[in-house]
């Protein structure tokens, strides 16, 4: 059969050193690649292998959060993944067999995972003001809404034009942006870890700071604190995202606030732009009187504000 080929390729091709799970650095691995494909027969060929549906890399997704939102991955999945998501219920169904398909908490959790901005629209704007409410308000077991949900789910394509399509109707819809699951994530802080680093600075050409300029003219906190103390602006020093950094601080992020005993400026690498731009450990000569300095400049923050009422008036 089909999968019995690819199955012993591919431990023929273990065998001369190939890794089922191998990462690029995008933490990309073939069952990610396979379950984005929706190829369920490669994606049991992996795991027959032995690929670990669970695991993931750098800002990448794992391959079993990717198969949540497929019924037929899901009915494979479900054999190898730990994740509550694909987990079979008392009789041996799959959470997407167990739940009726047309509970509209689920049709609006597929729409978010799937970035279907028309189907979150068509759906809300069909319910009653109260229910609308409510099923932006309903989570899942890890306490993630429809909000969370869509920044979990990895994009189609780099530019993520439909992600953010989302995201704006879900917050046009009233979806609350400073809602936290059960591990303290407020959407923010999710558009900060799952959503991709630009390849360029500005606001026109990163799906990732129009997701956060969005989410900041929605009154998202950019102080909110994780399970583990750590803020929005805290991944954006570490990930010394020199943009994201000044439009959080000029938001009314404190760089200057102590997480974990450091600064959150600290959070950023010695010699990366944040720490240049704001004197961090490594800034020369004095890093807090050089922060406060740099942060008194307003031109650059008050720029990147007016791109905030910007994307707003564009709504």
């Amino acid at each position: 059969s089909d999968l019995e080929g690819r199955v012993d390729l591919l431990h023929y091709l273990m065998a001369f050193g190939a890794q089922v799970d191998h990462f690029t650095k995008r933490g990309r691995s073939p069952l990610v690649e396979a379950a984005e494909l929706g190829d369920a027969t490669m994606c049991a060929a992996l795991l027959q292998a032995g690929a670990d549906p669970d695991i993931s890399k750098g800002r990448g997704t794992s391959a079993a959060r990717i198969a949540a939102g497929n019924r037929e991955l899901t009915a494979i999945f479900c054999r190898y993944s730990k994740d509550p998501r694909l987990q079979a219920g008392p009789d041996g169904e799959t959470p997407r067999e167990a739940e009726p398909r047309e509970r509209p908490e689920l049709r609006l959790r597929d729409h978010a995972m799937m970035h279907n901005s028309m189907g979150v629209f068509e759906l809300l704007s069909a319910q009653e003001p109260a229910a609308a409410e409510a099923l932006l308000a309903h989570a899942d077991q890890d306490g993630n809404a429809a909000l969370h949900l869509c920044l979990l789910a990895p994009p189609a394509d780099d530019e993520a034009a439909d992600e953010v399509r989302t995201v704006d109707t879900l917050l046009y819809a009233k979806a609350d942006p400073c809602a936290a699951n059960t591990a303290g994530e407020t959407p923010l802080l999710l558009a900060m870890r799952e959503t991709p680093l630009p390849t360029a600075c500005g606001v026109e050409s990163s799906a990732r700071m129009s997701i956060i300029v969005a989410l900041i003219n929605a009154s998202a906190d950019p102080e909110a604190k994780d399970a583990k103390g750590f803020t929005a602006l805290a991944e954006a020093c570490q990930q010394d995202d020199v943009v994201i950094v000044e439009l959080l601080a000029a938001a009314g992020g404190d760089l200057d606030a102590e997480v974990h005993g450091k600064r959150v400026i600290d959070f950023a690498p010695p010699q990366g732009s944040v720490a240049k731009q704001f004197g961090g450990e490594a800034g020369e000569g004095g890093g807090a009187s050089k922060a406060a300095q740099e942060r008194s400049k307003p031109s650059r923050p008050q720029a990147l504000m007016h791109a905030v009422q910007a994307h707003d008036s564009k709504r």
